[in-house]
């Protein structure tokens, strides 16, 4: 009798040994699955992002007041497809906070640019858009609702030059240069053309730029692309040593977005397998004889 109640604990604590297993098993399957199809896939979702916006594989901000220079240059480079120009305020550092949410002040680079501007290159996207565009309104990076919690309709107070301005959050934006701060010190804000006309005339503290997105033939390299594009610039613009200018290319900024994903998705990914791994020794040596 007392044997047939010790074979019979054995086997109650073997059955539940094998359903904790099993569900480890089950959610580190999930997991890997999660992760490995995360990893191979980001740069393709990526691309397809870009592409839906026609977006720009080679960005160019500067000060410079040689803008017809810049664009004979682009126009002559080698891999050269379309360009596109758009004026924009720059400032290295705005002090901003969500009155809403009452946040405290926080301060990053933001280039200016008008809401109402047409785009064929780097399209503008909104999501989660209010009901109208208002004067006041802004469309902010989809960073700043994933990271601060920015929520549609959220008060944003911004310290502009020697002027207070309080903006009304109309929705997020999404582009791949401008992802996270992993690939830029800058993000872009879309306001309204009265406002934005506002601080371009009253600009001090910042600087008046051009931006110019640039469409490259298929396959030429971004990275490439830029290195040539400014050495030339740097040679040719007279006033470049002096004004503020900035590039980016999409092979690089592209990596900068995918890698916080990645890297999260690889922890995830090296958890599941750390779930399993013992385990399946422990369970292996349960059924070792002598260990029972």
């Amino acid at each position: 009798m007392n044997l047939w109640i010790i074979a019979k604990s054995n086997m109650k604590r073997r059955k539940s040994n094998m359903i904790i297993l099993f569900l480890l098993i089950t959610i580190a399957t999930l997991l890997l699955y999660v992760g490995i199809n995360v990893l191979t896939g980001i740069s393709s979702t990526l691309d397809q992002k870009s592409e839906a916006q026609n977006g720009a594989d080679f960005c160019f901000f500067t000060s410079s007041a040689y803008g017809d220079d810049i664009v004979s240059i682009l126009n002559a480079s080698n891999g050269f497809q379309k360009m596109e120009q758009e004026d924009s305020v720059w400032y290295d550092n705005i002090d901003y906070r969500n009155i809403t949410q009452n946040s405290e002040w926080d301060n990053y680079g933001f280039f200016y640019l008008d809401y109402s501007k047409e785009r064929s290159i780097s399209n503008l996207e909104v999501a989660y858009e209010g009901d109208k565009f208002e004067e006041n309104s802004i469309v902010l990076p989809s960073y700043m609702k994933v990271a601060y919690g920015f929520q549609t309709g959220d008060i944003i107070e911004m310290k502009i030059d020697n002027k207070t301005y309080q903006f009304e959050v109309y929705g997020f934006s999404e582009d791949v240069m401008f992802a996270n701060p992993m690939c830029t010190n800058y993000f872009k804000l879309f306001i309204s053309p009265t406002k934005f006309g506002e601080i371009k005339e009253n600009v001090s503290g910042g600087y008046l730029s051009k931006n110019y997105n640039v469409i490259l033939e298929d396959g030429y390299p971004t990275e490439d692309y830029e290195a040539e594009i400014m050495d030339e610039i740097k040679s040719v613009v007279l006033d470049y040593q002096t004004a503020k200018n900035y590039s980016m290319n999409y092979d690089i900024l592209s990596y900068g977005a995918s890698i916080t994903i990645s890297i999260s998705m690889t922890i995830i990914t090296v958890f599941a397998i750390l779930i399993v791994s013992p385990m399946l020794e422990c369970w292996k040596q349960k059924d070792t004889p002598g260990n029972n």
